[in-house]
């Protein structure tokens, strides 16, 4: 990594969003860098829920079957207050809950970039 990147876009961050943008963007056509600092993509919960927008653009990136394979679908989500206190609830079969974790969904879209003949870069090691 380093001197002047031959691409259209430069995508700053390899979180769920950066990697998402840049398969997007790579099926698209566009010649994409993607860089992050860490050497490897962060193991912990990120989303909780993913809707039916999200999911849409889930199948845009070709990676929709594999999240909902992984996932549970909840056909009725609830609002409560920080004291428990239940402000509202609606139905939706569209929302799904990630069974693992979202490093699981980043995984999903690094195989697809495989697709597009293409890799993010990382640091080797831990020198960030």
């Amino acid at each position: 990594m380093g001197g002047a990147a031959d691409c259209d876009v430069l995508v700053c961050g390899l979180g769920p969003v950066g990697q998402l943008l840049a398969l997007l963007l790579g099926r698209a056509g566009v010649k994409v860098t993607a860089i992050d600092q860490a050497p490897e993509p962060f193991d912990l919960p990120r989303a909780a829920v993913v809707d039916d927008e999200v999911l849409r653009i889930f199948q845009s990136a070709g990676v929709d079957e594999r999240i909902r394979a992984d996932s549970q679908v909840q056909e009725e989500v609830s609002f409560v207050t920080e004291a428990g206190r239940p402000t509202g609830t609606f139905l939706s079969a569209a929302v799904v809950t990630p069974a693992g974790r979202m490093a699981r969904y980043q995984s999903y879209f690094t195989t697809s970039f495989e697709l597009i003949d293409w890799a993010p870069e990382r640091p080797s090691g831990g020198n960030a």
